[in-house]
């Protein structure tokens, strides 16, 4: 479009959505936001000039909305992505279904998600044919019953089937476990009917990992969707450079061995030939694997949580232990090679095998000075072994080039006060890019007070939790519970939870003791809970009304200098010359305490109080970018006036 033509596009999508538009008269109680609208402009008239855009839009906006209209009515090939499965299913289910009725819109749309999201009717019929003492049999039977019914296959749709059942991971589809076009079911096969109608689809709705994986050209991507879109909208984007730093890591697990050893045995009972001396030779090879793979897992067993490679390989029988489980490894393939011939599933297995003596041997050997760090992590006599990038702003901008397509991210907390330069560099986008910022609808200074309390000491301090809790139990009984205790380590919640539990009466919803939608479902029932949660629990929690009336945070949200990559990445930055504290370290933890801090505020008519426990934000010069990086509320040290916002 001309430089008229796209004015008269960005004022025609943002009048759409004024009081005078069809939204208005669609949705009850509709009220025009003067932020809505200026951001739907934007985003229309970088979509119209095929121009990329950062957008931050804070809480209450209707973001979504506001990149829907511009890219419905463009008429161009779209895809959105967003951080959670969750989200997916509310843009495609809730908000996309109200875009297309109010604009007349008669627009293809797809909903696409990661292979594991889906029943793969082959290794139902596998698991049918071959029961385990792993599958529930009363659980097979209703995956089998849904399976005939079910359109899409999405798993989560069942739910008579709990999330946890055991079951479902002998029946999901899986890159390890997927025979592509030689499988029997690949016509009625449920990820490539997804994909198929994705291909035909005028917009499609993913995830940023489905996104990621496509770009990072792994398995799951969904046949080369990308090269034909139009324009990319990465909403939830403070989250898109985690997701790439996990796509581009290498990453093996002993659950590939488990899973390959099991499925070898499922084969056997599902293919029996009348061979014992073969039965016997298998059974052999599978129990050394078993043996040898336990030898090597229990090396981790005096070892921290996380930590580099070097750490393992100085273990006392490292060197054994590996060689053993490589041996045994050798073996197996060695029993398999000429199986393949006898069907896809031998083959997919000798496939399988080989990846993971490939991947072992690159996850133990020297990485060389090529970017990477190599590090482990275990817990529950299972362990992973990584390959991360220390950097993926040129990876980022490397693979977003390739695609002639305008991309657009959006999020509630991009800048770092009024700075974006931290999250441009970060993704490698360039420095002079097109950006803007909307504000909150909400009125923050009358609906939200923060409390620093006084007196609290270092958060290093032994007694720092209990202190806390002590400090803040009195403004717990003002609001009459209702609140959210959020932790920057299990630690600290294990800790809160305790003392709490010994200290008061409050009922307590205590992250990993229910699924996470489970403990906010009965959370928002109202009845004056206090919930406990970490690192998830920051952002995509969305509790509105008087549910919700206080959220205490602990500390400051830095991340742990101890973490293997973060010491990776504090050397690369030294080598450098660069302070990354400054550079990344600060505005990371900013940008994940606004996340925090927005659990309160999610509506126009919510009120309550933000604690944040952690003296530094007042004691060290870094403290003011904190505060002046959050919503303008009125800021309280003594307890006695936040009453009022609990009234």
């Amino acid at each position: 479009m001309n430089h008229a033509a796209t004015k008269d596009f960005a004022r025609r999508c943002a009048g759409l959505l004024s009081v005078r538009g069809p939204f208005a008269r669609l949705i009850e109680g509709y009220g025009e936001r003067r932020q809505q609208l200026e951001m739907t402009a934007r985003v229309a008239a970088a979509v119209a000039g095929r121009d990329d855009l950062v957008v931050e839009a804070g809480t209450g906006i209707g973001k979504t909305f506001a990149y829907l209209v511009p890219a419905v009515l463009s008429g161009r090939r779209t895809i959105i992505s967003t951080a959670t499965r969750h989200l997916q299913d509310q843009i495609y289910y809730k908000d996309l279904p109200v875009v297309r009725e109010a604009l007349g819109a008669t627009i293809k749309a797809a909903l696409l998600k990661g292979r594991a999201n889906y029943l793969c009717l082959e290794r139902l019929e596998y698991l049918t044919r071959t029961p385990t003492l792993e599958a529930d049999a009363g659980s097979v039977e209703l995956i089998r019953r849904w399976s005939r019914e079910t359109d899409d296959g999405d798993v989560h749709t069942l739910k008579e089937v709990a999330e946890d059942d055991p079951t479902w991971p002998l029946v999901l589809s899986t890159p390890d476990s997927c025979l592509g076009a030689n499988c029997p079911h690949y016509r009625p096969c449920f990820v490539a009917k997804a994909r198929q109608r994705a291909a035909r689809a005028d917009l499609v709705v993913v995830n940023h990992h489905l996104l990621m994986a496509d770009m990072a050209l792994k398995e799951e991507g969904f046949m080369e969707l990308l090269p034909g879109t139009d324009v990319i909208v990465v909403d939830e984007a403070h989250q898109f450079k985690g997701v790439a730093e996990r796509n581009f890591t290498e990453r093996l697990t002993s659950r590939r061995w488990h899973d390959l050893l099991r499925d070898c045995e499922i084969a056997a009972k599902a293919e029996k030939r009348d061979d014992t001396r073969d039965d016997a030779r298998r059974q052999k090879c599978l129990e050394q694997c078993r043996d040898a793979l336990g030898a090597f897992t229990r090396l981790f067993a005096r070892l921290p949580e996380r930590g580099p490679v070097a750490v393992l390989k100085a273990v006392k029988n490292f060197d054994e232990r590996r060689r053993a489980l490589a041996d045994a490894h050798q073996a197996l393939m060695s029993h398999l090679k000429p199986l393949r011939a006898l069907s896809e599933h031998w083959a997919s297995l000798w496939q399988r095998g080989a990846a993971l003596d490939d991947d072992f041997e690159r996850a133990l050997g020297d990485v060389g000075d090529d970017g990477l760090v190599a590090w482990f992590s275990h817990v529950r006599r299972s362990f992973q072994l990584y390959l991360s990038p220390c950097d993926v702003s040129a990876l980022l901008s490397e693979k977003t080039r390739l695609y002639d397509a305008n991309w657009i991210y959006t999020s509630a907390t991009i800048a770092v006060g009024d700075d974006f330069t931290h999250f441009r560099s970060e993704l490698g986008l360039a420095a002079d890019g097109a950006q803007a910022a909307f504000d909150s609808p909400f009125d923050y200074r009358e609906q939200a007070a923060l409390y620093l309390p006084r007196g609290l000491p270092e958060p290093n301090n032994e007694r720092y939790t209990d202190k806390l809790l002590g400090a803040v139990e009195p403004l717990l009984a003002a609001s009459n519970g209702r609140a959210f205790l959020l932790f920057t380590s299990h630690h600290a919640l294990r800790h809160a939870a305790e003392w709490l539990d010994e200290n008061t009466a409050w009922q307590l919803l205590v992250q990993g003791r229910a699924p996470k939608m489970e403990l906010i479902r009965r959370f928002g029932d109202g009845r004056g809970r206090l919930l406990l949660g970490t690192n998830s629990f920051w952002e995509g929690v969305d509790v509105k009304g008087a549910a919700l009336s206080c959220v205490v945070i602990d500390r400051l949200p830095f991340a742990s200098p101890g973490d293997p990559v973060v010491q990776a990445k504090i050397a690369r930055a030294r080598e450098q010359e660069r302070n990354y504290f400054v550079d990344n370290t600060l505005p990371e933890a900013v940008l994940a305490l606004r996340q925090g801090v927005g659990r309160l505020i999610r509506d126009a008519a919510d009120s309550g109080v933000i604690v944040i426990g952690d003296c530094r934000v007042t004691t060290r010069a870094y403290g003011r970018i904190f505060l002046d990086s959050l919503p303008p509320m009125k800021v309280f040290r003594e307890l006695a006036p936040l009453r009022s916002y609990f009234q």
